[in-house]
């Protein structure tokens, strides 16, 4: 494997290294550097993080805050069932006892 390039190889990494050139800068005077940095596809701006983080605090929040109003709506249908369950006599001949 160690042995000399082929002249067509040379053509391809000649034609490669000249499109890495072009298409990602940074990344190829890194790597011609010595002190390579990650290829654009895996940059990713900070902007994206931050809003990532922002849309993951605004779900958590309304989950919390309707996660909340479940609890009061359940909390109220459980205490009106209790009440009805143990009212005295026919619950449809005192409807104003509710």
């Amino acid at each position: 494997m160690g042995g000399p390039v082929r002249p067509d190889d040379q053509a391809r990494l000649a034609e490669l290294e000249q499109r890495t050139r072009a298409d990602d800068p940074l990344f190829a005077a890194g790597l011609a550097g010595l002190r390579p940095c990650a290829p654009r596809e895996y940059r990713r701006p900070r902007f994206g993080v931050a809003a990532g983080v922002l849309a993951l605090v605004a779900v958590l929040l309304a989950w919390l805050w309707f996660g909340w109003i479940v609890t009061l709506v359940l909390t109220l249908k459980v205490a009106a069932t209790a009440v009805l369950l143990t009212a005295k006599g026919d619950p449809d001949r005192e409807a104003s006892s509710i």
